[in-house]
């Protein structure tokens, strides 16, 4: 529909988790984990209906997060590179007229500074500055840098 903002969301599997990289025109990203198995708890569908007994598990949204991973033993180097690269090719390819990202956790800012600060020398064409913990790029007029 003309005038309607798009949303891109990008589904992959590392290390047996299964995540949503959802992408929308303007706005914020969103990264979820949505699925994936635990050695010796079982599939992360039951640790969330185990976790949250109020919730249904047929209201669950993928795009959003609803498992930290602190304690699941994730690669966060090959998570973060796969982001990292998908998010730098949508951006130079979709070309939104602006995005931002933040962590959710205080414990993931320090990450997501220096996956903002590389993305910011690979995406061409953005103003990219950094504001109480929210990393926003904003398309520079005529689009390039």
């Amino acid at each position: 529909m003309p005038g309607t903002p798009s949303i891109e969301c990008q589904t992959f599997t590392i290390d047996g988790f299964d995540y949503a990289l959802v992408l929308p025109e303007c706005g914020g990203l969103t990264l979820a984990l949505t699925n994936g198995y635990l050695s010796g708890r079982g599939p992360l569908r039951g640790i969330y209906e185990e976790d949250d007994p109020f919730e249904k598990w047929e209201d669950y949204d993928p795009r959003i997060e609803v498992f930290d991973d602190i304690t699941l033993g994730i690669n966060g180097f090959r998570l973060i590179r796969e982001a990292r690269n998908r998010i730098n090719g949508w951006a130079n390819r979709v070309r939104p007229s602006y995005f931002f990202i933040s962590p959710s956790t205080d414990r993931k800012a320090p990450v997501y500074d220096r996956i903002c600060a590389l993305l910011a020398r690979r995406i061409k064409g953005y103003h990219y500055q950094q504001i109480e913990g929210s990393h926003q790029f904003y398309r520079l007029h005529g689009g390039h840098a």
